[in-house]
């Protein structure tokens, strides 16, 4: 029992291992300087997710504080995520459009968002349609957990993760341009949507409101120099300039002293309630149109997640448990979604920034979702002068080393080819259509390029004696590849009964010793004057040491080969314990052998049998 509750409740683990000394002022500063840059990047990402502002800071506060309790990785920073939010609003206005939209209007609803027709859609429910969307989300994540898809992250290779991210923050950051320049456009992340956006700024530049592109302007020198200086300095000393948090601040200041909102006509993100949200149970209205949707922001989550957590763990040297990692990322979005907040996941800035700091616990994450409690009791009204434009340039910001991840193109194309063709095919159908899109097709390329090598595996064969041969496959046998191997043993065959290799020819005799090695063990002779030992037929000796995980076809195949090939005798070698188990579940007749040695054995004592049944061997030797 006790078991069962540390391995669910990792939080046990760490609390009892803490050294005060040595951590605890580490995860109070990573702490405070998370929350710092938490809180702008929330309310960031909860207005590209098309909820209000305060929002973000709920999904700053719920999902960190669930994940402390719950995951395994001590670095892995979890709430808003740009991928997730894109992707999120995305889904929602396709639900909310099919609601309201259906019979309605000739526009389909997953194409070109005007301002026109958003407005049309009441924010009340966009809100619930993304609540219902959390709520799915966390629902899939749990119920992975119990059937054990923990594993299933293998399908996410990096470049496929790379081209994805990449492409998704091209949309990310072009879903931004419209409030950098003070213009009311909204265009969903659907087919084509990228040229449509551009097409519709270019034709309405004389409409940018000016105010707002200084703003914009002064914000982005601002903010991208100071980055650029923690990142000269991050190897020099663990303090952080919180520029996101200086930005919103005094963008906040000028506008509220110079009146920019009303007489400029600057846009503000608006009232900001106070206190934490009344929980309550996600309506499930649109939980037809979201499940696909859920499931595929679940999967992508997840993947990215876990990648994550195993590289920084791989880093530190400590465990990560991937099916719990499951549970904390479900339980993050199911529980949070009764506080009315948007999908959570881990983010790639926030995660490195932890490393950074040197973060030694989850308690930093508890550090920073109380400073981001504290916010939301007393400071978040301070906020409703806060530009959006600012908010545009903040996602910028975190967006930028995403975007700076195309140079590893050359990497991918310098060291894998095929690996750069999953990134170029996942990017380029991410940017022309969607999130969800670009990932299926990559995982389409992913999985054929994987089939193409299975199947072009070496399969070696080597020759022990003139009548024994051993054959090895450097892949697990599986439907893909069995074919391959089947021609290869048909091949052997037929070359082996042209040369003459049968124990009738004369051309080569084959020869067993009658005397054993050091290790008692008899041996394979080629030799012209030793004695003839067997058969007419030759023996191939299939290695099963790459096998483990061997599906039904091979399986099938090998039994065949075993039981019903009369051309050669095949034997089966160097056989673990699963591969073994599943031979015996379907032929248990059938011989293995732990390795090469007891099969030469076995042919030692089936010559002298026939020797000896010949009267053609001395007794002193049987």
């Amino acid at each position: 029992m006790i078991q069962y509750l540390r391995e669910r409740f990792p939080c046990i683990n760490w609390i009892k291992c803490y050294h005060v000394r040595d951590y605890l002022l580490v995860d109070i500063i990573a702490g405070i300087t998370l929350s710092v840059v938490t809180i702008p990047q929330g309310m960031a990402y909860a207005v590209l997710a098309d909820m209000s502002p305060v929002t973000g800071l709920y999904v700053s506060f719920f999902p960190p504080l669930i994940y402390s309790i719950f995951g395994t990785s001590n670095h892995l920073s979890v709430g808003s995520f740009g991928l997730l939010s894109l992707m999120s609003s995305t889904a929602v206005h396709k639900a909310v459009g099919y609601q309201r939209y259906s019979g309605l209007t000739k526009t389909p609803p997953n194409t070109f968002l005007t301002e026109m027709n958003l407005t049309t859609v009441r924010k009340d429910d966009v809100t619930q349609a993304s609540v219902d969307l959390t709520f799915m989300v966390g629902v899939f994540m749990t119920m992975a957990f119990f059937l054990k898809l923990g594993a299933a992250s293998i399908f996410l290779s990096v470049p496929l993760i790379k081209g994805c991210l990449l492409g998704t923050a091209v949309h990310i950051c072009s879903s931004q341009l419209s409030p950098l320049f003070g213009l009311h456009l909204k265009v969903g992340q659907t087919n084509f949507s990228l040229p449509l956006l551009y097409y519709d700024i270019l034709t309405n530049l004389k409409r940018v409101n000016v105010a707002t592109v200084c703003i914009s302007s002064l914000s982005f020198l601002v903010l991208f120099t100071v980055k650029h200086l923690n990142s000269r300095w991050k190897y020099r000393s663990k303090v952080r300039i919180p520029i996101e948090l200086i930005v919103i601040s005094l963008a906040t200041l000028l506008v509220k002293a110079t009146r920019l909102a009303p007489d400029r006509g600057v846009d503000v993100i608006g009232a900001i309630p106070t206190g934490l949200p009344v929980p309550s149970f996600p309506t499930l209205q649109y939980a037809r149109q979201l499940s696909l949707d859920a499931l595929t922001i679940s999967f992508i989550s997840y993947g990215m997640a876990i990648s994550q957590a195993m590289m920084y763990a791989r880093r530190h040297k400590y465990a990560i448990d991937e099916n719990q990692e499951l549970l904390a990322l479900g339980l993050c979005n199911l529980l949070s979604s009764f506080a009315s907040c948007f999908v959570a996941g881990s983010s790639l800035s926030r995660t490195s920034l932890m490393d950074e700091l040197g973060a030694k616990t989850q308690l930093a994450g508890f550090v920073s979702a109380g400073v981001i409690m504290m916010v939301i009791l007393f400071l978040a009204p301070w906020f409703e002068s806060l530009p959006e434009a600012v908010l545009a340039i903040i996602v910028f910001g975190a967006m930028k080393n995403v975007l700076f991840q195309a140079k590893e193109s050359v990497v991918y194309w310098r060291t894998s080819k095929p690996d750069f063709v999953v990134w170029l095919v996942t990017l380029v159908t991410t940017l022309l259509t969607d999130t969800t899109v670009g990932l299926v097709a990559g995982l389409i390329v992913s999985i054929t390029i994987l089939s193409l090598r299975l199947r072009d595996g070496d399969v070696c064969l080597s020759e022990l004696g003139n009548a024994v041969v051993v054959c090895k496959m450097e892949q697990c046998l599986n439907f893909i590849n069995v074919d391959v191997l089947s021609k290869k043993v048909e091949q052997f065959m037929i070359e082996c009964h042209s040369d003459g290799k049968q124990g009738g020819s004369t051309a080569n005799r084959n020869f067993i010793s009658t005397d054993k090695n050091d290790n008692g063990h008899y041996h394979l002779l080629n030799m012209e004057d030793s004695r003839e030992f067997l058969s007419s037929t030759p023996f191939l000796l299939v290695d099963c040491c790459t096998f483990g995980n061997i599906d039904s076809s091979g399986i099938l195949y090998l039994q065949q080969l075993v039981t019903k090939e009369t051309r050669v005798k095949v034997l089966l070698v160097n056989c673990g314990e699963s591969f073994d188990a599943r031979m015996k579940c379907v032929d248990n007749s059938i011989l293995t052998y732990s390795n090469v040695q007891q099969a030469l054995d076995y042919i030692y004592e089936m010559a002298l049998d026939n020797l000896t049944k010949n009267g053609d061997v001395d007794d002193d030797i049987t």
